[in-house]
């Protein structure tokens, strides 16, 4: 069980960690705020990353063992990551041009904030997309949800900029949570 780090210095210039053996749990916010950390593998022993657990962390490189059954909610957070893998062998999720999915690709959990992408669109097979799997997008001037999209969580796209977001839906669905985005005034409905 790794619990969160203090709040000191020491801890956001965290470079460098080497997890114990026996960790089976990175508890929310573990690794928030950690600015420094040039690549972090989770050991294989993991099997569940907590809500936030790496929010607003910096790492060149993350790398999930074949173990990991749970991603919480907003696990990534406002996290710079520069390149994710996934262990093919994991049978929850998957990795595809630095965007995570569940394995069946029908859940989006995060779409890494500096991916230079200008235009993105969500896969048909996806029906949910998770809290925070859009959170400041840098480069991204175009979304497109594709109706296979039945569930949208809150805040699951967080801090825009100007990016439209393009839905195939008339309308937005009564299934996607109230507050889904953070700024309506870029969202069109009905477009293909």
């Amino acid at each position: 069980l790794i619990e969160k780090l203090s709040d000191t210095s020491e801890t956001v210039a965290l470079e460098s960690l080497t997890l114990s053996k026996g960790v089976v749990t990175i508890e929310k916010e573990a690794f928030a705020n950690c600015i420094k950390l040039e690549s972090f593998i989770i050991p294989r022993t993991v099997t569940t990353i907590g809500d936030f657990a790496f929010a607003y962390a910096m790492i060149n490189k993350l790398i999930i063992n074949e173990n990991v059954t749970s991603i919480g909610n907003a696990a990534f957070y406002g996290s710079l990551l520069s390149n994710i893998e996934i262990s093919e062998n994991n049978a929850n999720y998957t990795v595809e041009e630095n965007v995570i999915y569940s394995k069946d690709k029908t859940t989006l959990v995060y779409y890494m904030s500096s991916k230079t992408n200008q235009e993105f669109t969500i896969p048909s097979s996806v029906t949910t997309i998770k809290e925070a799997a859009f959170y400041n997008p840098m480069l991204l001037g175009t979304i497109t949800i594709p109706n296979s999209v039945t569930t949208v969580e809150k805040n699951a796209f967080v801090l825009l900029k100007e990016a439209v977001v393009k839905c195939e839906q008339a309308s937005k669905p009564s299934t996607w949570d109230n507050e889904w985005i953070n700024n309506n005034e870029y969202v069109s409905w009905g477009t293909k």
